[in-house]
């Protein structure tokens, strides 16, 4: 029933009077609610303490959601921070990279100029080979023409009648040559002139040289250009 419904029925000194006489029992006691229903005091309590429970649920749960709210910030907070670190690692890493792209270049370069010279050493390795031999050559063109030119100053001085055919009968591996003199000359010539006197016996010893000294001048001169032409080349001039 409605409370108008009984405020009606009763009247309003009687209603009043009933309402008066249950607020006395306990237990009896009734709340009147918005919607106009009465509803007993106990069932009122229960509900104002489920409310109250419940309420207790939600601030508990707000403060939760507070905490976990903190949480996420703080954890958000640190993901931007591992992000700003991941950056700089891959800053720096994009630098490494780059550095070492130019030191592989540099290498590479460096690679080349080796390579080049060690050809280049290897030319003027070839060039001095030459150089060497030619050098060798010459000082034993040079060590025959002197070993030569004693020869014929012996025979010239020996009163040969044709020098050049005494200077072909020398038999020069059994010559040596000992502190710039000639050795064995002289022994070769005594025993040419004694199996075969008609080979000497000029009045006068040839002067001014021997027959061909010209032409040895002009073989001397020529090895010495020889030399000098290797010397030349060896340098690259």
């Amino acid at each position: 029933m409605e409370i108008q419904e009984l405020r009606d029925a009763l009247g309003e000194d009687l209603y009043e009077k009933a309402q008066a006489a249950l607020r006395d029992v306990e237990h009896l006691r009734v709340i009147s609610t918005q919607d106009g229903k009465w509803i007993p005091k106990s069932r009122f309590d229960e509900a104002r303490q489920a409310g109250r429970e419940m309420q207790k649920t939600i601030d508990d749960m707000t403060g939760q959601m507070g905490d976990m709210q903190g949480k996420l910030e703080k954890a958000e907070a640190r993901g931007r921070g591992f992000e700003e670190e991941i950056r700089a690692l891959k800053k720096a890493a994009e630098e490494k990279e780059a550095k070492m792209l130019l030191l592989t270049e540099d290498v590479t370069g460096r690679d080349q100029q080796l390579e080049m010279l060690q050809k280049s050493i290897l030319e003027k390795d070839g060039s001095i080979e030459a150089l060497q031999k030619a050098v060798q050559e010459g000082e034993e063109r040079m060590a025959a023409m002197v070993r030569d030119q004693q020869i014929r100053d012996a025979i010239r001085k020996s009163g040969a009648r044709d020098s050049d055919l005494i200077f072909r009968l020398i038999d020069l591996s059994a010559l040596q040559m000992d502190g710039g003199k000639l050795k064995g000359i002289q022994e070769q010539l005594d025993a040419l002139r004694k199996s075969s006197p008609y080979l000497f016996g000029r009045d006068h010893p040839q002067r001014g040289g021997y027959a061909g000294g010209e032409e040895k001048k002009t073989e001397q001169k020529g090895t010495f250009n020889e030399v000098n032409a290797a010397i030349r080349a060896a340098f690259g001039r």
